[in-house]
Parts: structure tokens; sequence; C-alpha cells
């Protein structure tokens, strides 16, 4: 019996710990004690992420696991980098890497919070055909980031470590207890395992078993067991006695390893919107076109100096930085022939798919609303496409839209109608949309305000929930160094760069080149 008086089966008692009955079980750690650990850190992160980083550590030293459930976009992530950097601080060299396993579109963006929150601890991605060299060096590392589908293919590499923590970020990834996946991350070593999911119960209270079967193996029984004492009753029905009892006793089971918040218990210590920017990868295909643009444009701008002088170059630069930011969103903007394409998958096409299809999943899940801005309209039309293939239903407005008011007034009213997307043109201004509670910014704008204005379509007076805002960028292009830009500029940059863009003021040739590396 472990102390909570769960039985558990005797060849995951090691897990537990020998000392399950005395002082491991007395651990627990306070926030005092955080904050002497991870430094700075700790003066980010809101009230209740501190009492999540004590909840997760004392769990994770007390030599057993948890499920960090908060609902989305209530900071997971940092939570959970700040417990990370708590252990490597704590234990030093004895820490042992930690590993965070992921869907592969939220590799980039785990790579970029450990570098905001944590620059001091030594990060590994591990992705892409050549990493058997990247796999060598995991020693060398604190913590390792790969993906779902990776760490079935690299299992050899991993099973000779004992890991200080295996963390998984959208663990309902594993709730099918026979994938592959699921018994590879049952099988690694380890000193502690923490899932998140904002979605622990999406199918039924199986999911629920298969997570905490990662977690802390063996707590909750065999699957079989399970299903008699717990999801058989609770099936059954909650108005009668039998599931009553089952759901009742399961919650208290569950209880010291399951930590879940919703926005409204924690809306004192929220902000009203909270923004953040979702990295993405380029795909091989759109690494290439984007080379090769890159390429062509600068040589079109050398052409352009020779002809006009050395500040001549202006308006080339622009059209050459419109093609680059056309190849971040997807091939299908670039204008090549649909030949050039064939054979391309979605995620082929453009990097920022497998993230932005995510995101509107992880809303559809959490019962909220979400607008799509774009400066595209043909992107807008792509995600549109994808949309009604899915039969998701959802508005659109661009600037050739003639029903505004209907649009506006069904995404408004209509529970159904869960999705807006918007050209930035069309929509920017003027519009309240406080029935939105998340915002996808699909390609970065020059200008801060224009951004900031989109997403005030949702942060309005009347608004009665926290607003997530989203920004999603491909790494190492154009729009990595646009958002540089915007920081940098921010007071100057006064004017987005569209259709006027000879009359913009603000950004110098020097600005624009700069981007163009």
């Amino acid at each position: 019996l472990t102390p909570e008086g769960a039985r558990v089966h005797g060849a995951h008692a090691a897990y537990f710990g020998d000392e399950a009955a005395g002082a491991a079980n007395e651990i627990s750690v306070t926030s005092s004690e955080v904050q002497a650990e991870i430094g700075d850190l700790a003066g980010m992160l809101r009230p209740y992420q501190m009492e999540g980083v004590c909840w997760m550590t004392s769990r994770i030293l007390r030599g057993r696991g948890g499920i960090l459930a908060d609902e989305m976009g209530l900071g997971k992530t940092v939570q959970s980098i700040a417990v990370a950097l708590f252990l490597k601080q704590r234990k030093g060299d004895h820490c042992g890497p930690m590993i965070v396993v992921c869907p592969k579109s939220l590799l980039g963006n785990w790579q970029a919070e450990f570098e905001r929150f944590a620059p001091t601890l030594k990060v590994l991605q591990i992705q892409g055909a050549g990493r058997e060299k990247a796999l060598s060096t995991i020693p060398a590392f604190d913590v390792i980031l790969t993906s779902y589908q990776l760490i079935i293919r690299d299992i050899k590499h991993y099973q000779t470590i004992r890991f200080g923590l295996i963390l998984l970020d959208e663990a309902s990834f594993i709730r099918n207890p026979d994938t592959d996946a699921a018994k590879t991350l049952r099988s690694l070593n380890c000193s502690g395992r923490i899932a998140l999911t904002g979605t622990p119960l999406e199918n039924g209270v199986r999911d629920l078993w298969s997570i905490f079967h990662f977690a802390l193996p063996g707590y909750l029984g065999n699957q079989s067991s399970f299903k008699e004492r717990f999801e058989s009753p609770i099936q059954s029905g909650l108005d009668l006695p039998a599931g009553r009892d089952a759901a009742q006793r399961l919650q208290k089971l569950t209880l010291p390893y399951f930590l879940r918040r919703t926005k409204r218990q924690v809306l004192k210590d929220l902000p009203e919107k909270i923004e953040q920017v979702l990295w993405c990868t380029p795909s091989a295909a759109q690494s290439e076109f984007y080379r090769k643009i890159l390429e062509e444009g600068r040589e079109e701008i050398k052409a352009a100096r020779r002809r006009s002088g050395q500040n001549g170059a202006k308006m080339t630069m622009f059209t050459v930085l419109l093609r680059l930011r056309q190849v971040c969103c997807d091939l299908r903007l670039t204008g090549v022939q649909p030949d050039a394409l064939k054979g391309l998958g979605q995620d082929d096409l453009s990097g920022k798919w497998p993230a932005l299809l995510g995101q509107i999943e992880s809303v559809m899940e959490s019962g909220g609303k979400l607008l799509v801005f774009s400066q595209f309209v043909k992107f807008l039309h792509l995600i549109r496409d994808h949309l009604k293939a899915e039969k998701l239903d959802h508005a659109y407005l661009d600037g050739s839209s003639q029903d505004r008011s209907a649009q506006v007034a069904r995404f408004q009213n209509d529970p159904n109608c869960r999705i807006f997307l918007i050209s930035l043109k069309a929509g920017g201004y003027g519009l309240n949309l406080t029935a939105a509670d998340n915002v996808i910014l699909a390609d970065p704008w020059w200008n801060p305000a224009v951004e900031s204005q989109a997403i005030d379509r949702a942060h309005r007076i009347g608004q009665q929930k926290v607003v997530n805002a989203y920004r999603l960028a491909i790494r190492g292009t154009v729009e990595e160094r646009i958002l540089k830009l915007q920081a940098q500029k921010r007071g100057l940059v006064e004017a987005a760069l569209n259709d006027q863009a000879p009359m913009m003021e603000g950004l110098t040739e020097s600005d624009l080149e700069a981007l163009i590396q």
C-alpha cells in the first residue's frame, strides 16, 4: 500500500522509494526554497504558478510523479522550466539529464522558452535526419527536447540513461496505453515523471488511467481492475449510486498527484491578456524555397543599387521581403506553378501548419472561441479550406466580404461558430469580438500597434475572460528578424508596410537590409 492507501503491484514499489512510509513522504518544497534555487525566474511567476512549481518539485523529490492539468493558457511551460532549473540547481551533477517529450510542432517553442526563462541550462533539441551525432552528446546537456515520434525511433540511445525528470507535454498523446509511444515512455528510467495536459479526460476516464500509468506506474491498478472499479460504474451514470461512489473514490485517489487550475479560479492572479510567440520550424521544402528567393532577392537589390545609387533599392527590398514573408506562411502563396509543389503534404508546404492546427484543436477542446488574423488573404483561404474539410463551423471576413455585420453577429452569438478568420485590412479595427478568448496572429506585422489593435478585437470592455494571443513565426527567417525589429524600434515603427510602402517612414534602408540576411 502507498501512504495514500492505494494498492500497487510489488513490481512498481521501487518507484515509490524505499522510504515511502518515512521521511521522503514528508518532503514539501516551499516557495522560499524555490526562490533560493531559481533566482530571478521566481519573480516572473504568478502566485498560482509558484504553487504549481512547489507542487511538482515536492512530488519529484519524493520519487513520485504527477499530472499538471492547468487549463490552456495558464503557463504550464514556464512552471515546468522552473522545475527543471530547480532540480539542476538543487542536485547539480547528480540530477541527470532531463527530457521533455512533446509534439514535433512544439519543439521550437520549448527551445525558445528555455532560452528566455532559464538561459543557464544547456538544452539539446533532437530532430531531423542527422540527429545521431546529437544523440551521442546527451550526457553533456541538462535538458533534452524530442518528439513523441522520435523517442520511439531513438529508444536505444535512452535506455541506459537515468533521467532526472521525464516531462510530457500534451500528454493526451499517450491516452491510448497500447501505442508504441506510451510503452516506450513507460520503459524509461528516471527519478521523476510529470505529465502536462489541458485535456486529461478527452475521451473518458480511461485517458486518465493511461496518463497516470506513465506518471505513477501501477498507482491506479491494472487496466482491467480500473475498468471494473471506476470506468464501468462511472460510464453507467453519475446519477446512479455506484457511479457517484466510483467518481468520488477516483477523485480522492488522484487528488494528491493531480493538479488542475482553471482561468476562472486564478483570475485574480492573471493579466487581462497573455501574449506568446509560437516558434515554428520551416519544412525542408520551405527552407529550400526561402534560400532560393533570398539569393535571387539579393541579386535584384544589387542591380537596383547599380541603377539608382546606394539608397535606391528601398522598393526592391519591400518586394523581396514580401516574397520571403509569403514563403514563411505557405509555399502556395509564392505563385509557383502547382507542378513544382506536387507531392508535398500540408506540413511540407509550411512549418506553421502543425502549430496552427494544434492551437485550433486546443481551443476546440477547451470550449473557447478563436480569432485567426493574417495579412495574406490567400493564406486565410487555405485555412478556410482546411476548416471546411474538417467540417468546423467558422466565420470569415476579408476586404471583399459583403456580409461583415452578419459574420460578426454569427461569431458572437452562435455557440457552434467558434473560429473567425479575418484579414488585417478588413478586421484590424472597429470590430467588437468579445466572444473570443484566443487570438492567433498567423504572420508577424511590422507595426506592433497594428498587432495590438487585432488582439484588442477580443480584449476590450465586455470581455469577461483572459485573452490568450499567439504569434506564429518561423525560426531563422525574416519573421524572427521582424519580431526583433519590433522590440528594438517599438516607438519608431509607426506604420505598417502594406500597399503604401513607398510612403512609409520610420524604417531606414539599413533596417530593411538587416532583415534580408
